[in-house]
């Protein structure tokens, strides 16, 4: 389901030693969150957050109100019993996992016309931690106009890597 070219940068950026972060752009429905969503799919390790969660979940850690529940284990009956284990994400905690994962992406980025303090931070700092390594950052918009939404530091560290433009009607 991912375009020809697309899956070819892809295994190269994986295998070849493209640059990363891999920044796939184009217009609504040419296969940027299929894509990013299938690769995630086959890398163990990876995670992929759209825009919108990644930077308000960002937020939440920021303010401490950020945790996560983990469910139940197998006891030594060899039945499953609900454990109830409530982990608080701190920054550091955050970023120290953001940074270890085999792939992150990132789907749709640059969806407001502008990026508050919380999303320049976000975005800024997830760039920093991925440096040289696994990215995907997928968006409708092409460098320029994200530079115009974040700045040029950030529209800089994203063309550092590979861009790719995705051509051609709608796939829905």
């Amino acid at each position: 389901m991912i375009q020809p070219e697309l899956r070819k940068v892809i295994r190269e950026a994986a295998f070849a030693g493209l640059r990363w972060p891999l920044v796939v752009t184009g217009k609504p429905g040419t296969g940027k969150t299929c894509a990013g969503l299938c690769v995630a799919d086959h890398v163990r390790g990876s995670n992929w957050w759209t825009w919108d969660d990644f930077w308000r979940f960002i937020a939440d850690v920021n303010f401490g109100r950020a945790t996560e529940t983990r469910g139940g284990e197998w006891n030594q009956e060899g039945g499953y019993r609900e454990v109830s284990t409530s982990v608080t994400w701190t920054p550091k905690k955050f970023w120290t996992s953001f940074g270890n994962l085999s792939l992150a992406v990132i789907d749709d980025v640059g969806l407001r016309a502008s990026a508050n303090d919380t999303q320049y931070e976000a975005m800024k700092t997830a760039l920093d931690r991925r440096e040289k390594i696994p990215l995907i950052v997928t968006s409708n918009l092409d460098l320029p106009e994200l530079g115009k939404i974040f700045d040029l530091r950030i529209m800089d560290r994203l063309a550092s890597g590979t861009v790719v433009e995705l051509t051609g009607e709608s796939r829905r």
